[in-house]
């Protein structure tokens, strides 16, 4: 704080530090009783003003998490089983690979009898 301001070079730096959105910060500095509602409420209308609804600046800093316990989960599925979840929750997994960056189980090797190899 700088008097009755935000110091948004020190969120900054606590947004980097921690990883979180400036309205994260903003909310638990609230809630902690570090900041006053109207101190909080002049901190989101800040953000709201400067189109920071969805992304904020310095986003581009912190690196995208991928979700470990998730992958972790997926890593113990065989393909089959994998198959079916995809199919009761109504993905693909292109999407699963592309939007939460997950690594899928690959379909297994398939032996090709003789009759079929030489045709």
């Amino acid at each position: 704080m700088r008097g009755k301001y935000l110091n948004w070079p020190a969120l900054k730096e606590l947004k980097l530090r921690w990883k979180v959105s400036f309205k994260a910060l903003i909310y638990r500095a609230r809630a902690l009783d570090l900041l006053t509602a109207d101190q909080a409420k002049s901190g989101f209308t800040y953000l709201a003003r400067k189109g920071f609804t969805k992304s904020e600046e310095f986003d581009e800093l912190i690196p995208m998490e991928s979700p470990l316990l998730v992958q972790r989960a997926i890593d113990l599925l065989d393909y089959a089983t994998w198959n079916r979840v995809l199919a009761a929750a109504g993905l693909s997994t292109e999407m699963v690979k592309n939007q939460f960056m997950l690594n899928v189980p690959i379909a297994p090797l398939r032996l090709v009898n003789s009759a079929q190899r030489q045709a």
